[in-house]
């Protein structure tokens, strides 16, 4: 007996052969942690939102190290001011007058985490005042070994400065008044080329270029005012106001951590073969499809003018 022939028969079905191949290449969200050179990373190390309760005592730290103060006992907590709740330091009909007055100060015991020391260091609280004097942040004084950093605003207009182990200083006064009884955010930040200030966000003015030392003194963090002084030889400087809250940053030295976010990609390929008696006509169709993980986008921006930004300005829009 032959071989049967097919080929000839006519009204034959057409004989179908499908063939899938499916290839996926999966890589999804990978998180490469090594240890590497340190990297300098700005990082919160003391927040005082001063949301403490009337007649609190403590000034209390929220930051990750537990940096608690002392508050004077003339400073008025737990106060309602507008849109914040606020300490008020009292009016003062001069910041220089004797007697020296101590409990008009919130101190806060000197701590390494709040020395600029040869890293990025910023400082930023937000505030309101009528007056034209003052010293509202500060830690250490002009005399102090290791240098200084404070914030005073003569005439009303705002001036932050850095001055280094060695006699270096970097200033920058805002072209802007902020007595104005209403709040201002006051934004200071030490680089490597000297400091820079931003008031309610806007754009930064910045010192002449001056690269600085190293800023670290044993004084304690002080607002409102200085610590050391007697208001006969040393001013005491005193500030009239209201702060909502104060926040420094400064640089650590961590181990490099590096994260990697790749989208997966599917590849998917079909060929299909028809073969009838005339005609075999064979049709190969690729389709790719890219997913994007789920996720955050974060976006650095400027503070609200005015408003009470959310800590380290950092706005968090999901993806879609």
């Amino acid at each position: 007996m032959g071989r049967a022939d097919v080929s000839g028969r006519r009204g034959t079905a057409p004989v179908v052969f499908v063939c899938v191949l499916l290839a996926g290449l999966v890589i999804g969200l990978v998180m490469v942690s090594q240890g590497g050179p340190a990297v300098s990373a700005t990082s919160l190390v003391a927040s005082y939102e001063m949301n403490d309760r009337s007649g609190s005592t403590v000034m209390t730290d929220s930051g990750p190290y537990g940096l608690d103060g002392t508050v004077g006992s003339d400073v008025l907590t737990g106060m309602t001011v507008m849109d914040a709740t606020a300490y008020r330091w009292p009016y003062i009909s001069s910041p220089t007058a004797p007697p020296a007055k101590p409990g008009r100060i919130v101190n806060v015991p000197t701590n390494s985490y709040l020395n600029p020391d040869d890293g990025d260091f910023t400082i930023e609280f937000r505030y309101r005042t009528t007056r034209s004097f003052g010293n509202v942040v500060q830690k250490g004084q002009n005399a102090s070994p290791g240098g200084y950093f404070k914030f005073e605003q003569p005439n009303g207009f705002m001036t932050c400065l850095f001055k280094d182990i060695n006699e270096r200083q970097s200033g920058v006064t805002s072209n802007v008044a902020t007595n104005d009884g209403q709040w201002h955010v006051i934004r200071c930040e030490l680089r490597p080329d000297g400091a820079r200030l931003s008031i309610d966000g806007g754009r930064w003015q910045v010192s002449t270029p001056r690269s600085l030392g190293s800023i670290a003194n044993d004084q304690p963090l002080s607002i409102g005012g200085k610590t050391d002084c007697n208001q006969i030889t040393v001013t005491c400087d005193y500030f009239d106001g209201d702060i909502d809250y104060v926040r420094f940053e400064k640089s650590l030295s961590t181990p490099t951590t590096t994260t990697t976010v790749r989208p997966t990609t599917t590849t998917t390929t079909t060929t299909t073969t028809t073969t009838t008696t005339t005609t075999t006509t064979t049709t190969t169709t690729t389709t790719t499809t890219t997913t994007i993980p789920d996720g955050p986008v974060q976006i650095d921006g400027p503070a609200t003018v005015g408003a009470r930004p959310t800590r380290g300005k950092t706005i968090t829009i999901p993806l879609p």
